[in-house]
């Protein structure tokens, strides 16, 4: 089946100029299997009462049930045969059966008789309608203790050399008698053709590798390339649920999957970050590319959706803290070297700077903003220690709507604590949090008018009873 589908989905329609958007990639696949027509071929005797019976149903259905969920989606659906052996083998649903009458038949079946190997290969042989160009496969699982009738290596021989797959499952260990027969049996090599467990409990685990087996990955060698438009970074990335990415650059972005799908249906899903950095409204497309690659190469093409971007006016640009004046330095020509007195130089801090910028959104003409802030730093018992505090007062705008306040270079100086030998050092990890806060100042900002003559004060009026009223303080 190879892949199914995929998507590129947005987590929002419109954005504003600085804005971000979640971006999340998805694939789902489905596991191709490799054969067209499958004769399951289980040993019924005797020697099987028990345990090993009950396991073996067990895991036959799972198989059954694997099998038939992934190629009953395929335009040409491949079919599933049941055949059950003793003393004597029986077909139990040929192919054209459905799943409910396979499973019924796996369920219903009882102990009886020896095990006859060469008949149960016979008739699962005789199945297989050889004028129909399509894979066929014998899974054919036994009890190694014994065996009935004729020696089944020659019907094994005959059905090879009519190019049908021989899969053998073999309850015993390397000491039982028939290992070396159904080694014989099966198709080569026996690393992939044979699976043999002494436990009866385990039977299940070993139907479980037969089903990965006889299917392969919906797809491999995955590679899933985006490069953004010249308007738009990548910020952050989420780490995928399948497979590896990695970023050249703001602009580039490389997911790389080695296998997906390689037992039952799955879904690969990425999630990162895009920023639109124009200053342009419209509907941006934000791909300037988007590929798919496998080693199969299935024709997978991923939707490059668009987003709305509105820029409210080009935005008002703060600077709290303005830069240290430049100092003019010029050598003269034919000079190769200069000394140059800078003068004095003050300390301005002892340890770490950080500079932050940030934008307030949405701020209405006419208002000054109060702007805090707050920077807090976890210590080695994860315990937020105050760093520092900054207010900043942002001063009203005369535009004619609402727009961004761009706020640049805020400056918190942070000194380095000396370590357990008193040394002081920039190697080391710091955990920082910043909180901001923002408020409006004034309800309506405007310039006072000429104050006009004071009025005489009314006559005071008399002071109203004073309720009894504890006042607390902290």
């Amino acid at each position: 089946m190879g892949i199914t589908n995929v998507s590129t989905i947005l987590n929002r329609e419109q954005i504003d100029c600085n804005g971000s958007v979640k971006i999340t990639l998805s694939l789902h696949a489905v596991p191709d299997i490799e054969t067209s027509d499958i004769v399951l071929v289980l040993d019924r005797s005797s020697r099987m009462d028990g345990a090993p019976l009950e396991n073996m149903k067990q895991g036959a259905l799972n198989l059954v049930n694997q099998l038939y969920q992934t190629v009953t989606d395929a335009n040409e659906p491949n079919r599933i045969a049941l055949v059950s052996f003793g003393t004597l083998a029986t077909v139990n649903v040929p192919f054209g059966g459905t799943l409910p009458a396979l499973e019924k038949a796996i369920t219903e079946l009882t102990p009886q008789g020896e095990a006859n190997h060469a008949d149960a290969l016979t008739k699962a042989m005789q199945l297989f309608d050889r004028g129909k160009k399509r894979d066929k496969i014998i899974v054919l699982f036994t009890n190694l203790d014994a065996t009935l009738g004729a020696s089944a290596t020659s019907v094994a021989q005959a059905s090879k050399k009519a190019g049908i797959t021989i899969y053998c499952l073999g309850l015993g260990n390397a000491e039982s008698p028939n290992v070396d027969a159904i080694t014989g049996w099966a198709s080569v090599p026996a690393s992939t053709h044979v699976f043999i467990t002494p436990d009866p409990d385990k039977l299940q685990s070993r139907f479980t590798e037969l089903a990965h087996t006889l299917q392969k990955p919906g797809a491999t060698g995955i590679n899933i390339s985006g490069m953004l438009k010249p308007d738009f970074i990548i910020t952050s990335i989420l780490e995928p649920n399948r497979g590896i990415t990695f970023m050249p650059n703001q602009k580039k972005l490389c997911w790389t999957i080695d296998e997906l799908s390689t037992a039952a249906e799955e879904t690969a899903v990425l999630e990162f970050f895009v920023q639109y950095t124009g200053s342009s409204s419209g509907v941006k497309e934000i791909f300037k590319s988007l590929t798919y690659r496998d080693e199969d190469k299935h024709p997978v093409t991923f939707p490059t959706p668009t987003i709305t971007v509105t820029c409210r006016g080009t935005g008002s640009i703060i600077f709290p803290e303005p830069c240290p004046d430049p100092i003019d330095v010029t050598i003269n020509p034919c000079e190769d070297s200069i000394l140059f007195d800078l003068g004095d130089v003050y300390l301005d801090s002892l340890g770490r700077i950080l500079q932050f910028d940030l934008t307030i959104k949405d701020v209405c003409p006419h208002r000054r903003v109060a702007l805090a802030i707050i920077l807090t730093e976890n210590d080695d018992m994860d315990v937020p220690q105050p760093r520092g505090m900054k207010t900043v007062t942002i001063p009203a705008h005369y535009g004619y709507r609402c727009k961004d306040v761009i706020v640049r270079c805020i400056k918190f100086v942070v000194p380095e604590e000396p370590d357990e030998e008193g040394m002081t050092t920039l190697c080391r990890r710091r955990n920082f949090k910043v909180q901001l806060i923002a408020h409006y100042i004034d309800t309506d900002f405007v310039c006072c008018p000429d104050s006009p003559e004071p009025e005489p004060d009314p006559e005071p009026e008399p002071e109203p009873e004073k309720p009894n009223i504890d006042i607390l303080t902290c």
